[in-house]
C-alpha cells in the first residue's frame, strides 16, 4: 500500500570495473525511480527495496544487469572486396561499429528501386539481360537436341522391332529351327530390347518400361512355345496360332515407338 511506503532504495549497483553506486533514494512517485546524472554503461547486481514511515525495510529484490545507453551510435564502417566491375561470385562485406549491429529483413526489390538501379547503370542491366536471353536459348537448344536423341533412339527401336517380327513370323512356319537362325532370331531380340532400354531411360516413362519388360516376356512365350511343339505338348498349327497372337500384342510397343520419332510428340 503506498500510504506506508516512505522511501524507495536502488543500490548495490556495478558500474564498469571496480565502480559501483552505493544508494539512489527516490520519493515515491508512480513507483519510479529516476537515475539522473548517471553514466552510460552496464550495471549490474543491482537490487531495490523500500521502506515504510517507520524505517522497515523490504526484502530486496534483486534485478537483472542492464545497459544505460544514452548517446546515439557513430557512423559505423563496411570494408568489400569487390569494386564497380568484378568477375567475384563470393562478395564479403565486413561491417564493423561500436555499437551493436542488428540486420534489418531485405528490402522487397519494388520497381521503383529497379528504376533507380537501371538509371544508376544501364549497361549493367543490358548485359544481365542479355545473358538472361542468351541462357535461355541455351536450355531450348539443350531440350530440342535431347527430343532429337529421343527421335533417332526410338527410329533404332522401331526398326529393330520389325527385324523381331519379320523372324517371328518366319518361324511361325518352319517346324525345325536351324542353330543359325535360332542365334539370329536371338540377336535381334537383343537389339530391340537394348534399344527400347535406351528410350525408356532417355524418356523416363513408366509406359515404356512396362512395353519393355513385356517384350521380354512375349520372346520367352515364343520360345517357349516351340519348346512344347517339340516335345509335341501341343501342334505345330496350335504353335502358329501362338507365334501370330504374340506378334499382334506387340503393336503397342510399335505405335509407341511410332509416335516418339515425332519430335512434337515429345514432352
Amino acid at each position: 500500500n503506498e500510504n506506508f511506503i516512505r522511501e524507495v532504495h536502488f543500490e548495490n549497483c556495478e558500474i564498469r570495473k571496480n565502480k559501483s553506486i552505493e544508494s539512489i533514494e527516490s520519493d515515491v512517485k508512480n513507483y519510479v525511480i529516476d537515475f539522473k546524472d548517471l553514466d552510460d554503461g552496464w550495471y549490474g547486481a543491482c537490487q531495490f527495496y523500500v521502506t515504510d514511515n517507520a524505517s522497515n525495510r523490504s526484502i530486496p529484490e534483486n534485478l537483472g544487469d542492464f545497459i544505460l545507453d544514452s548517446k546515439p551510435p557513430s557512423k559505423g564502417t563496411i570494408v568489400a572486396n569487390i569494386g564497380r566491375y568484378t568477375n567475384n561470385q563470393t562478395p564479403r562485406f565486413v561491417l564493423s561499429s561500436k555499437e551493436e549491429i542488428i540486420f534489418q529483413d531485405f528490402v522487397v526489390c519494388n520497381q521503383e528501386l529497379k528504376d533507380k538501379i537501371t538509371d544508376a547503370n544501364p549497361d549493367f542491366i543490358a548485359r544481365k539481360n542479355l545473358n538472361d536471353e542468351i541462357s535461355e536459348l541455351i536450355d531450348k537448344w539443350k531440350d530440342q537436341e535431347h527430343k532429337k536423341i529421343i527421335r533417332d533412339n526410338a527410329n533404332t527401336a522401331l526398326n529393330n522391332l520389325k527385324k523381331f517380327i519379320t523372324l517371328a513370323l518366319a518361324q511361325s512356319h518352319i517346324k525345325e529351327l536351324s542353330t543359325n537362325d535360332f542365334r539370329k532370331f536371338q540377336e535381334v531380340y537383343y537389339d530391340t530390347y537394348i534399344s527400347l532400354d535406351i528410350l525408356s531411360e532417355l524418356t523416363n516413362d513408366p509406359e515404356l518400361e512396362d512395353l519393355e519388360n513385356f517384350f521380354m516376356h512375349t520372346y520367352q512365350d515364343i520360345n517357349e512355345n516351340r519348346s512344347q511343339m517339340i516335345q509335341n505338348k501341343i501342334t505345330f498349327i496350335m504353335f502358329e496360332e501362338e507365334i501370330r497372337k504374340k506378334i499382334v500384342s506387340l503393336g503397342d510397343i510399335y505405335r509407341k515407338c511410332a509416335r516418339l520419332m515425332n519430335i512434337h510428340n515429345i514432352e
